[in-house]
């Protein structure tokens, strides 16, 4: 760039870099997200059976959130607790390392009755949900 150019750039426009191709912005998501080796490495390596266990996380899992949104709303602790764990668990059967922490996080903050802090969390995991989701329609 000329230094006329450089003169009158925006600041975005200097620090802006080129977007990662689709794939790249994937993996890296998926890095985040996602260990998937690690979860078909744990069920020794059978990834018709890791498929079949993703098909069902991907249909079961947006439902179970709906009733833990419910149950929220609602302040029932045990059923807080209980869609918690289960999405805890099924999180953790695929290796989606982000939400089985999130929902880990979401079972402690329930034992203790902290509602306030219980809801805002849950918008922020519904969208890493919806990541995640959307990961394993490409995958």
């Amino acid at each position: 760039m000329s230094d006329d150019v450089l003169a009158n750039a925006e600041p975005s426009e200097l620090s802006a870099k080129p977007e990662k191709e689709p794939n790249q912005r994937l993996n890296a998501l998926s890095d985040e997200y996602w260990q998937k080796d690690d979860a078909i490495e744990r069920i020794m390596g059978d990834k018709a059976l890791f498929t079949r266990v993703c098909d069902l996380y991907s249909q079961n899992a947006p439902e179970k959130f709906k009733l833990l949104e419910k149950a929220v709303e609602g302040q029932d602790f045990t059923q807080v607790q209980v869609l918690s764990l289960k999405l805890k668990g099924m999180s953790a059967d695929i290796g989606a390392v982000q939400l089985q922490k999130e929902f880990e996080a979401l079972w402690e903050l329930s034992k203790v009755a902290d509602w306030v802090k219980v809801k805002a969390q849950l918008p922020s995991i519904g969208d890493d949900l919806n990541t995640f989701l959307e990961l394993l329609e490409v995958a």
